[in-house]
Protein backbone atom coordinates (compact mmCIF):
# COMPACT_ATOMS: atom_id res chain seq x y z
CA UNK A 1 0.00 0.00 0.00
CA UNK A 2 2.69 2.53 -0.16
CA UNK A 3 4.25 1.59 -3.28
CA UNK A 4 1.14 3.09 -4.86
CA UNK A 5 0.57 6.14 -3.26
CA UNK A 6 4.42 7.31 -4.15
CA UNK A 7 4.26 5.95 -7.80
CA UNK A 8 1.32 8.56 -7.88
CA UNK A 9 3.38 11.48 -6.06
CA UNK A 10 5.95 11.00 -8.74
CA UNK A 11 3.93 10.62 -11.57
CA UNK A 12 1.82 13.92 -10.33
CA UNK A 13 5.46 15.90 -10.15
CA UNK A 14 5.73 14.94 -13.82
CA UNK A 15 2.91 16.61 -14.99
CA UNK A 16 2.27 20.61 -15.34
CA UNK A 17 0.59 21.26 -12.38
CA UNK A 18 -2.58 23.12 -12.72
CA UNK A 19 -4.28 21.56 -9.66
CA UNK A 20 -3.04 20.74 -6.68
CA UNK A 21 -4.32 17.38 -5.86
CA UNK A 22 -6.09 17.26 -2.78
CA UNK A 23 -8.53 14.16 -1.23
CA UNK A 24 -11.31 16.17 -0.05
CA UNK A 25 -12.22 19.69 -1.15
CA UNK A 26 -14.80 22.16 0.47
CA UNK A 27 -17.68 24.14 -0.76
CA UNK A 28 -16.66 27.56 -2.77
CA UNK A 29 -13.74 25.70 -4.77
CA UNK A 30 -13.53 25.96 -8.57
CA UNK A 31 -11.01 24.32 -10.91
CA UNK A 32 -10.79 26.00 -14.67
CA UNK A 33 -9.59 23.75 -17.50
CA UNK A 34 -6.50 25.77 -18.82
CA UNK A 35 -5.77 26.72 -22.33
CA UNK A 36 -2.17 24.86 -23.72
CA UNK A 37 -1.66 23.08 -20.23
CA UNK A 38 -2.34 19.51 -19.79
CA UNK A 39 -4.44 19.45 -16.02
CA UNK A 40 -4.00 17.47 -13.10
CA UNK A 41 -6.20 15.93 -10.63
CA UNK A 42 -8.46 17.38 -8.37
CA UNK A 43 -9.07 14.82 -5.86
CA UNK A 44 -6.78 11.42 -5.25
CA UNK A 45 -7.26 8.97 -3.16
CA UNK A 46 -4.11 7.91 -2.34
CA UNK A 47 -5.28 4.16 -0.85
CA UNK A 48 -6.74 3.59 -4.29
CA UNK A 49 -5.14 6.43 -6.94
CA UNK A 50 -9.14 7.13 -7.78
CA UNK A 51 -9.02 10.75 -8.82
CA UNK A 52 -11.03 12.93 -10.09
CA UNK A 53 -10.35 15.61 -12.93
CA UNK A 54 -10.45 16.77 -16.36
CA UNK A 55 -8.64 13.85 -18.55
CA UNK A 56 -9.16 13.25 -22.66
CA UNK A 57 -10.76 10.40 -24.21
CA UNK A 58 -9.00 8.40 -26.62
CA UNK A 59 -7.65 10.94 -29.35
CA UNK A 60 -5.16 13.41 -29.76
CA UNK A 61 -7.92 16.21 -29.94
CA UNK A 62 -8.35 18.69 -27.27
CA UNK A 63 -11.55 17.03 -25.86
CA UNK A 64 -12.19 16.29 -22.24
CA UNK A 65 -14.51 14.74 -20.11
CA UNK A 66 -15.07 15.33 -15.91
CA UNK A 67 -13.91 12.02 -15.53
CA UNK A 68 -13.03 9.56 -12.00
CA UNK A 69 -9.81 7.68 -13.44
CA UNK A 70 -7.33 5.39 -12.25
CA UNK A 71 -4.39 6.74 -13.56
CA UNK A 72 -2.22 3.77 -13.41
CA UNK A 73 -4.32 1.79 -15.60
CA UNK A 74 -4.19 2.67 -19.33
CA UNK A 75 -7.44 2.38 -21.03
CA UNK A 76 -8.68 -0.55 -22.09
CA UNK A 77 -10.41 0.75 -25.18
CA UNK A 78 -7.35 2.77 -26.32
CA UNK A 79 -5.51 1.58 -29.58
CA UNK A 80 -4.11 5.09 -30.17
CA UNK A 81 -2.58 6.59 -27.26
CA UNK A 82 -1.03 3.90 -24.76
CA UNK A 83 -1.22 6.78 -22.20
CA UNK A 84 -4.89 7.21 -22.22
CA UNK A 85 -5.81 6.55 -18.38
CA UNK A 86 -8.87 4.38 -17.94
CA UNK A 87 -12.11 6.57 -16.95
CA UNK A 88 -14.53 4.68 -14.25
CA UNK A 89 -17.36 7.55 -14.41
CA UNK A 90 -18.11 10.63 -16.75
CA UNK A 91 -20.64 13.71 -15.64
CA UNK A 92 -20.55 14.67 -19.14
CA UNK A 93 -20.04 11.92 -21.82
CA UNK A 94 -22.48 14.02 -24.48
CA UNK A 95 -20.89 17.08 -23.79
CA UNK A 96 -17.32 16.93 -24.37
CA UNK A 97 -15.25 19.93 -22.75
CA UNK A 98 -12.77 22.09 -24.30
CA UNK A 99 -10.40 25.19 -22.58
CA UNK A 100 -12.14 27.17 -19.90
CA UNK A 101 -14.43 24.90 -18.79
CA UNK A 102 -15.14 25.33 -14.99
CA UNK A 103 -16.29 22.71 -12.17
CA UNK A 104 -17.78 24.94 -8.96
CA UNK A 105 -18.45 23.47 -5.74
CA UNK A 106 -20.79 26.28 -4.85
CA UNK A 107 -21.42 27.85 -1.54
CA UNK A 108 -25.34 26.45 -2.16
CA UNK A 109 -23.51 22.74 -2.40
CA UNK A 110 -24.26 21.74 -5.93
CA UNK A 111 -21.09 21.02 -8.21
CA UNK A 112 -22.00 22.25 -11.52
CA UNK A 113 -19.80 21.89 -14.79
CA UNK A 114 -19.92 24.84 -17.35
CA UNK A 115 -18.38 25.17 -20.70
CA UNK A 116 -18.38 29.40 -21.06
CA UNK A 117 -22.22 30.30 -20.20
CA UNK A 118 -23.53 26.97 -20.85
CA UNK A 119 -23.85 24.75 -17.33
CA UNK A 120 -23.16 21.37 -18.98
CA UNK A 121 -23.87 19.07 -16.00
CA UNK A 122 -24.88 19.42 -12.54
CA UNK A 123 -24.99 17.20 -8.87
CA UNK A 124 -28.64 18.66 -8.24
CA UNK A 125 -27.49 19.37 -4.56
CA UNK A 126 -28.00 22.81 -4.00
CA UNK A 127 -29.82 23.42 -0.70
CA UNK A 128 -29.31 20.16 0.55
CA UNK A 129 -26.85 20.60 3.33
CA UNK A 130 -23.74 19.89 1.21
CA UNK A 131 -20.28 21.12 2.83
CA UNK A 132 -17.92 19.07 1.25
CA UNK A 133 -16.60 16.43 -1.61
CA UNK A 134 -14.30 13.24 -1.81
CA UNK A 135 -13.42 10.27 -3.69
CA UNK A 136 -13.09 7.35 -1.88
CA UNK A 137 -11.28 4.67 -2.21
CA UNK A 138 -14.04 2.70 -4.28
CA UNK A 139 -13.56 5.02 -6.35
CA UNK A 140 -16.90 6.68 -5.46
CA UNK A 141 -17.50 10.21 -5.71
CA UNK A 142 -19.61 11.60 -2.74
CA UNK A 143 -20.94 15.29 -2.00
CA UNK A 144 -20.82 14.83 2.03
CA UNK A 145 -23.39 16.71 4.38
CA UNK A 146 -22.13 18.20 7.79
CA UNK A 147 -22.42 14.91 9.62
CA UNK A 148 -20.66 13.14 6.88
CA UNK A 149 -23.52 11.56 5.72
CA UNK A 150 -23.60 10.56 1.50
CA UNK A 151 -26.19 13.14 0.22
CA UNK A 152 -24.81 12.54 -3.62
CA UNK A 153 -22.96 9.54 -5.25
CA UNK A 154 -21.63 9.03 -8.61
CA UNK A 155 -22.25 5.14 -7.96
CA UNK A 156 -25.84 6.10 -8.27
CA UNK A 157 -25.31 7.41 -11.93
CA UNK A 158 -23.12 4.83 -13.60
CA UNK A 159 -21.54 5.32 -17.54
CA UNK A 160 -20.12 2.28 -18.76
CA UNK A 161 -18.39 0.28 -16.39
CA UNK A 162 -19.05 -1.23 -13.08
CA UNK A 163 -16.34 -0.88 -10.16
CA UNK A 164 -16.51 -3.57 -6.92
CA UNK A 165 -18.99 -2.37 -4.05
CA UNK A 166 -21.09 -0.71 -6.22
CA UNK A 167 -24.67 -1.25 -6.24
CA UNK A 168 -26.06 -1.87 -9.62
CA UNK A 169 -30.06 -1.56 -8.96
CA UNK A 170 -32.98 -2.18 -10.99
CA UNK A 171 -33.27 0.88 -13.33
CA UNK A 172 -29.84 1.47 -13.58
CA UNK A 173 -28.05 1.15 -16.85
CA UNK A 174 -24.80 0.77 -18.13
CA UNK A 175 -24.45 2.32 -21.53
CA UNK A 176 -21.34 1.93 -24.48
CA UNK A 177 -19.78 4.94 -26.21
CA UNK A 178 -20.01 5.41 -29.81
CA UNK A 179 -16.79 4.04 -29.94
CA UNK A 180 -13.31 4.19 -28.43
CA UNK A 181 -12.68 7.82 -29.32
CA UNK A 182 -16.06 8.92 -28.91
CA UNK A 183 -17.47 8.38 -25.23
CA UNK A 184 -20.73 9.81 -25.96
CA UNK A 185 -23.88 7.07 -25.26
CA UNK A 186 -23.88 4.99 -27.41
CA UNK A 187 -26.17 1.83 -29.04
CA UNK A 188 -25.82 -0.33 -26.29
CA UNK A 189 -27.11 -0.88 -22.86
CA UNK A 190 -26.68 -3.07 -20.07
CA UNK A 191 -29.50 -3.24 -17.58
CA UNK A 192 -30.70 -5.28 -14.65
CA UNK A 193 -34.48 -6.77 -15.03
CA UNK A 194 -36.18 -9.64 -13.00
CA UNK A 195 -34.85 -12.24 -15.03
CA UNK A 196 -30.59 -11.38 -14.85
CA UNK A 197 -28.51 -8.89 -17.02
CA UNK A 198 -30.13 -7.79 -19.92
CA UNK A 199 -28.20 -6.74 -22.82
CA UNK A 200 -30.32 -4.22 -25.57
CA UNK A 201 -29.48 -2.41 -27.90
CA UNK A 202 -31.17 0.57 -29.75
CA UNK A 203 -33.37 0.41 -32.16
CA UNK A 204 -36.91 2.39 -33.83
CA UNK A 205 -39.83 0.91 -31.40
CA UNK A 206 -39.14 -1.65 -28.99
CA UNK A 207 -35.15 -1.74 -28.23
CA UNK A 208 -33.91 -5.44 -29.45
CA UNK A 209 -32.38 -7.92 -26.46
CA UNK A 210 -29.34 -9.36 -28.13
CA UNK A 211 -28.05 -11.29 -24.25
CA UNK A 212 -29.47 -12.26 -21.28
CA UNK A 213 -27.51 -13.46 -17.96
CA UNK A 214 -29.66 -15.34 -16.01
CA UNK A 215 -28.97 -15.18 -12.72
CA UNK A 216 -31.73 -17.93 -11.62
CA UNK A 217 -33.81 -15.70 -9.69
CA UNK A 218 -36.76 -13.06 -9.85
CA UNK A 219 -35.97 -11.29 -6.61
CA UNK A 220 -33.10 -9.36 -7.03
CA UNK A 221 -32.48 -5.63 -5.46
CA UNK A 222 -29.03 -5.31 -6.38
CA UNK A 223 -25.92 -7.42 -7.73
CA UNK A 224 -22.06 -5.84 -6.76
CA UNK A 225 -18.73 -7.84 -7.50
CA UNK A 226 -17.31 -9.45 -5.04
CA UNK A 227 -13.70 -10.98 -5.57
CA UNK A 228 -14.26 -13.54 -8.55
CA UNK A 229 -18.05 -13.32 -8.51
CA UNK A 230 -21.02 -11.22 -9.35
CA UNK A 231 -23.60 -11.60 -6.11
CA UNK A 232 -27.17 -10.75 -6.23
CA UNK A 233 -28.97 -9.55 -3.19
CA UNK A 234 -32.42 -9.63 -2.64
CA UNK A 235 -34.30 -6.77 -0.29
CA UNK A 236 -33.84 -8.38 3.12
CA UNK A 237 -29.87 -8.52 1.84
CA UNK A 238 -29.45 -12.04 1.69
CA UNK A 239 -27.62 -13.79 -1.68
CA UNK A 240 -29.81 -14.98 -3.80
CA UNK A 241 -27.40 -15.68 -7.00
CA UNK A 242 -23.82 -16.05 -7.31
CA UNK A 243 -22.04 -16.18 -10.86
CA UNK A 244 -18.58 -16.74 -11.39
CA UNK A 245 -17.24 -14.23 -13.85
CA UNK A 246 -13.96 -14.50 -13.85
CA UNK A 247 -10.44 -16.33 -14.03
CA UNK A 248 -7.69 -15.87 -10.61
CA UNK A 249 -6.43 -12.78 -11.50
CA UNK A 250 -9.44 -11.21 -10.64
CA UNK A 251 -7.77 -10.28 -7.18
CA UNK A 252 -5.28 -7.82 -8.42
CA UNK A 253 -5.93 -4.13 -8.32
CA UNK A 254 -8.49 -2.54 -10.28
CA UNK A 255 -10.91 -4.88 -11.36
CA UNK A 256 -14.33 -3.82 -12.94
CA UNK A 257 -16.75 -4.78 -15.10
CA UNK A 258 -17.09 -2.67 -18.39
CA UNK A 259 -19.80 -2.48 -21.63
CA UNK A 260 -17.65 -1.73 -24.39
CA UNK A 261 -18.82 -0.14 -27.56
CA UNK A 262 -19.61 -2.63 -29.62
CA UNK A 263 -21.95 -4.17 -26.72
CA UNK A 264 -19.83 -6.80 -25.42
CA UNK A 265 -19.11 -7.11 -21.88
CA UNK A 266 -15.82 -7.85 -20.50
CA UNK A 267 -14.48 -8.31 -16.61
CA UNK A 268 -10.86 -6.31 -16.77
CA UNK A 269 -7.91 -6.11 -13.98
CA UNK A 270 -5.40 -3.61 -13.62
CA UNK A 271 -3.05 -5.11 -16.16
CA UNK A 272 -5.29 -4.98 -19.26
CA UNK A 273 -6.10 -8.86 -18.85
CA UNK A 274 -9.44 -9.62 -19.09
CA UNK A 275 -11.96 -12.26 -19.48
CA UNK A 276 -15.20 -12.51 -21.06
CA UNK A 277 -18.60 -12.70 -19.64
CA UNK A 278 -21.31 -14.34 -21.03
CA UNK A 279 -23.02 -11.70 -23.04
CA UNK A 280 -21.45 -10.97 -26.66
CA UNK A 281 -21.70 -8.20 -29.02
CA UNK A 282 -23.90 -7.67 -31.52
CA UNK A 283 -21.78 -4.34 -32.56
CA UNK A 284 -18.61 -5.82 -33.68
CA UNK A 285 -19.15 -4.93 -37.04
CA UNK A 286 -21.29 -2.21 -36.82
CA UNK A 287 -24.61 -1.45 -38.75
CA UNK A 288 -24.88 -3.75 -41.78
CA UNK A 289 -21.28 -5.46 -40.91
CA UNK A 290 -20.23 -9.18 -40.96
CA UNK A 291 -17.54 -11.27 -39.10
CA UNK A 292 -15.67 -13.11 -41.37
CA UNK A 293 -12.41 -14.75 -39.48
CA UNK A 294 -12.50 -12.47 -37.64
CA UNK A 295 -12.48 -9.32 -39.84
CA UNK A 296 -14.83 -7.32 -40.23
CA UNK A 297 -16.43 -6.40 -43.63
CA UNK A 298 -19.93 -5.09 -45.42
CA UNK A 299 -22.28 -7.75 -45.90
CA UNK A 300 -21.33 -8.55 -48.99
CA UNK A 301 -23.84 -11.56 -50.61
CA UNK A 302 -24.99 -9.21 -53.44
CA UNK A 303 -22.39 -7.19 -54.99
CA UNK A 304 -24.88 -4.76 -56.76
CA UNK A 305 -25.93 -2.99 -53.46
CA UNK A 306 -22.72 -1.61 -53.17
CA UNK A 307 -22.46 -0.93 -49.28
CA UNK A 308 -19.67 1.03 -48.30
CA UNK A 309 -17.78 1.11 -45.23
CA UNK A 310 -18.96 4.44 -43.30
CA UNK A 311 -15.42 4.97 -42.20
CA UNK A 312 -12.60 3.29 -44.20
CA UNK A 313 -9.99 4.47 -41.46
CA UNK A 314 -12.30 2.45 -38.73
CA UNK A 315 -13.46 -1.14 -39.81
CA UNK A 316 -15.50 -1.07 -36.99
CA UNK A 317 -18.21 1.55 -38.13
CA UNK A 318 -20.61 -0.26 -40.12
CA UNK A 319 -21.32 0.32 -43.61
CA UNK A 320 -24.12 2.32 -45.64
CA UNK A 321 -26.58 0.84 -47.90
CA UNK A 322 -27.54 3.37 -51.19
CA UNK A 323 -31.12 1.83 -51.03
CA UNK A 324 -31.86 1.76 -47.23
CA UNK A 325 -35.38 2.35 -46.75
CA UNK A 326 -36.29 5.01 -44.64
CA UNK A 327 -38.84 4.59 -42.14
CA UNK A 328 -40.08 7.93 -42.56
CA UNK A 329 -40.28 7.60 -46.46
CA UNK A 330 -43.99 8.43 -47.75
CA UNK A 331 -43.47 5.49 -49.91
CA UNK A 332 -42.16 3.02 -47.52
CA UNK A 333 -45.46 1.01 -47.55
CA UNK A 334 -46.70 1.71 -51.20
CA UNK A 335 -46.94 -0.93 -53.93
CA UNK A 336 -43.05 -1.14 -55.88
CA UNK A 337 -41.08 1.17 -53.96
CA UNK A 338 -39.26 -1.52 -52.42
CA UNK A 339 -37.72 -4.98 -52.50
CA UNK A 340 -36.58 -7.49 -50.27
CA UNK A 341 -33.10 -9.38 -51.46
CA UNK A 342 -32.75 -12.57 -50.20
CA UNK A 343 -29.35 -13.81 -48.29
CA UNK A 344 -29.70 -17.55 -47.54
CA UNK A 345 -27.78 -18.83 -44.35
CA UNK A 346 -27.12 -15.15 -42.31
CA UNK A 347 -28.42 -15.03 -38.99
CA UNK A 348 -28.95 -12.75 -36.56
CA UNK A 349 -28.08 -13.29 -32.57
CA UNK A 350 -31.28 -10.73 -30.97
CA UNK A 351 -33.84 -13.02 -32.77
CA UNK A 352 -33.52 -15.67 -30.05
CA UNK A 353 -34.97 -13.24 -27.89
CA UNK A 354 -37.41 -11.67 -30.29
CA UNK A 355 -41.61 -13.46 -30.57
CA UNK A 356 -41.67 -14.18 -34.07
CA UNK A 357 -44.44 -14.77 -36.57
CA UNK A 358 -45.78 -18.76 -36.75
CA UNK A 359 -45.47 -21.02 -39.82
CA UNK A 360 -45.44 -18.19 -42.33
CA UNK A 361 -44.16 -19.45 -45.80
CA UNK A 362 -40.84 -17.21 -46.86
CA UNK A 363 -42.61 -15.79 -49.20
CA UNK A 364 -45.26 -14.61 -46.87
CA UNK A 365 -42.97 -13.37 -44.21
CA UNK A 366 -41.19 -11.33 -47.45
CA UNK A 367 -44.74 -9.98 -48.31
CA UNK A 368 -45.56 -8.96 -44.24
CA UNK A 369 -42.32 -7.12 -43.98
CA UNK A 370 -42.59 -5.18 -47.19
CA UNK A 371 -46.25 -4.38 -45.91
CA UNK A 372 -44.68 -3.19 -42.55
CA UNK A 373 -42.53 0.47 -42.68
CA UNK A 374 -40.52 -0.38 -39.83
CA UNK A 375 -39.27 -3.89 -40.78
CA UNK A 376 -35.75 -3.17 -42.88
CA UNK A 377 -34.56 -6.93 -42.83
CA UNK A 378 -36.97 -10.09 -42.21
CA UNK A 379 -35.45 -13.30 -41.18
CA UNK A 380 -37.07 -16.87 -42.01
CA UNK A 381 -36.27 -19.66 -39.68
CA UNK A 382 -37.18 -23.23 -40.26
CA UNK A 383 -36.95 -26.42 -37.84
CA UNK A 384 -37.81 -29.44 -37.96
CA UNK A 385 -41.48 -28.88 -36.75
CA UNK A 386 -41.95 -24.98 -36.72
CA UNK A 387 -41.13 -22.36 -38.48
CA UNK A 388 -41.31 -18.39 -37.93
CA UNK A 389 -41.32 -14.65 -39.24
CA UNK A 390 -39.04 -12.27 -37.84
CA UNK A 391 -39.35 -8.80 -38.36
CA UNK A 392 -36.02 -6.26 -37.84
CA UNK A 393 -36.01 -2.81 -37.63
CA UNK A 394 -32.57 -2.09 -37.15
CA UNK A 395 -29.59 -4.25 -38.35
CA UNK A 396 -26.24 -4.50 -36.73
CA UNK A 397 -24.00 -7.03 -37.00
CA UNK A 398 -24.86 -10.27 -38.42
CA UNK A 399 -23.66 -13.93 -38.34
CA UNK A 400 -22.86 -15.63 -41.24
CA UNK A 401 -23.67 -19.28 -39.90
CA UNK A 402 -26.87 -20.63 -37.98
CA UNK A 403 -27.00 -19.83 -34.48
CA UNK A 404 -30.29 -22.05 -33.49
CA UNK A 405 -29.64 -25.41 -33.87
CA UNK A 406 -31.37 -27.14 -35.54
CA UNK A 407 -32.62 -24.53 -37.74
CA UNK A 408 -31.98 -22.73 -41.28
CA UNK A 409 -32.25 -19.19 -41.57
CA UNK A 410 -32.21 -16.73 -44.29
CA UNK A 411 -31.96 -12.88 -44.38
CA UNK A 412 -34.46 -10.90 -46.63
CA UNK A 413 -32.82 -7.45 -46.77
CA UNK A 414 -35.16 -4.35 -47.84
CA UNK A 415 -33.75 -1.79 -50.38
CA UNK A 416 -35.32 1.29 -52.79
CA UNK A 417 -36.71 -0.04 -56.09
CA UNK A 418 -37.53 2.44 -59.22
CA UNK A 419 -39.04 4.44 -56.63
CA UNK A 420 -36.59 5.35 -54.93
CA UNK A 421 -32.66 5.79 -54.96
CA UNK A 422 -32.04 2.22 -55.86
CA UNK A 423 -28.49 1.68 -56.17
CA UNK A 424 -26.68 1.64 -60.14
CA UNK A 425 -25.46 -1.70 -59.62
CA UNK A 426 -28.84 -2.69 -58.27
CA UNK A 427 -30.75 -0.76 -60.90
CA UNK A 428 -28.29 -2.37 -63.92
CA UNK A 429 -29.41 -5.91 -62.13
CA UNK A 430 -32.61 -5.51 -62.01
CA UNK A 431 -32.28 -4.39 -65.60
CA UNK A 432 -30.88 -7.01 -67.09
CA UNK A 433 -33.70 -9.43 -64.89
CA UNK A 434 -36.09 -7.53 -66.46
CA UNK A 435 -34.77 -8.06 -70.18
CA UNK A 436 -34.33 -11.60 -69.38
CA UNK A 437 -37.26 -12.45 -67.73
CA UNK A 438 -39.21 -10.80 -71.29
CA UNK A 439 -36.67 -12.91 -73.35
CA UNK A 440 -37.43 -16.04 -71.81
CA UNK A 441 -40.95 -14.54 -71.85
CA UNK A 442 -41.29 -14.34 -75.45
CA UNK A 443 -39.19 -17.43 -76.09
CA UNK A 444 -41.78 -19.19 -74.44
CA UNK A 445 -44.84 -17.89 -76.06
CA UNK A 446 -42.95 -18.48 -79.05
CA UNK A 447 -42.44 -22.65 -78.25
CA UNK A 448 -45.60 -23.07 -77.03
CA UNK A 449 -47.26 -21.76 -80.10
CA UNK A 450 -44.69 -23.65 -82.48
CA UNK A 451 -45.97 -27.03 -80.14
CA UNK A 452 -49.52 -25.96 -80.80
CA UNK A 453 -48.99 -25.48 -84.70
CA UNK A 454 -47.21 -28.99 -84.66
CA UNK A 455 -50.06 -30.66 -82.78
CA UNK A 456 -52.60 -29.13 -85.37
CA UNK A 457 -50.62 -30.53 -88.39
CA UNK A 458 -50.07 -34.12 -86.92
CA UNK A 459 -54.15 -34.25 -85.88
CA UNK A 460 -54.74 -33.07 -89.33
CA UNK A 461 -52.46 -35.77 -91.26
CA UNK A 462 -53.95 -38.02 -89.27
CA UNK A 463 -58.02 -37.07 -89.95
CA UNK A 464 -56.90 -37.06 -93.74
CA UNK A 465 -54.95 -40.32 -93.93
CA UNK A 466 -58.95 -41.81 -92.57
CA UNK A 467 -60.48 -39.84 -94.61
CA UNK A 468 -58.26 -41.81 -97.68
CA UNK A 469 -58.47 -45.02 -95.97
CA UNK A 470 -62.62 -45.10 -95.95
CA UNK A 471 -62.65 -44.15 -99.61
CA UNK A 472 -60.26 -46.91 -100.75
Amino acid sequence: MVVLPLMIFLVLLDRTTVFAAISTAPVNTEWTLESGIEPDFMLLNVDTNHALGFTRACSTSPIYYLSISIPLIPDVECTISSDTVVSVWQANRDFPLSANATLAFGEDGNLVLSQGPIQVWSSGTSGRGVVAMEVLDTGNLVLLGSGGEIIWQSFDHPTDLLLPKQKFVPGSKLVSSVSYTNRSQGSFFLELQPRGLVGRARAPGTEQTYAVWDLGSHDIAYLMIESCYLVAYNRMESVVATKKITAPFCLQFGKFLKLHYDGTVRFWNSYKKSEPVPINGIGECGKYGVLRQSTCACLDFDPSLQLEPIDRTNPLGGCSLPGEMSLTDDRCNSSGSHELVEAPGYDYQPLEFMQGIPQLSPNACKESCLLNCSCIAAFFQVGIHDSACYHVTTLYTVAVTPLRQGYASSMFLKIKTSGGALPPGRRSAKALRIVANTAIGAFSVIIAVSVLIALIIVRWRKRMARISAVGD
